[in-house]
């Protein structure tokens, strides 16, 4: 099974190809690095469970940086690249259950 980071980066490359700006791959991948500090790079995309969600959600590498804390648009940016990776991982096969907390489903 692949890890959270190459699929991640499958994300990013397929959003390139999508037209998507540089800008906004850039921030997606800073997105990504948030996201494979928690979980750790080398995590099969396959066993993050929502219990893991949870502690992602109310963790220092989502909500701070060096210490302070990050504002809530940046928050919120990063929890909707999460969760459309996520439904991304999906659609590729990659994951057949969505592990995002009901918290996160129905959000843009």
């Amino acid at each position: 099974m692949k890890s959270l980071k190459e699929v991640g980066t499958e994300y990013l490359n397929y959003l390139k190809e999508k037209g998507l700006s540089d800008r906004s791959i850039y921030t997606y991948g800073n997105d990504l690095k948030q996201i494979t500090a928690f979980f750790g790079e080398d995590k099969e995309i396959d066993k993050v469970l929502i219990p893991h969600v949870g502690r992602f959600l109310k963790s220092d590498e989502l909500l701070k940086k060096k210490d302070l804390d990050r504002a809530k648009p940046t928050i919120d940016k990063t929890i909707r690249f999460f969760r459309m990776l996520m439904l991304w991982a999906k659609e590729q096969g990659y994951i057949e259950n969505l592990p995002l907390p009901k918290v996160m489903m129905g959000k843009n």
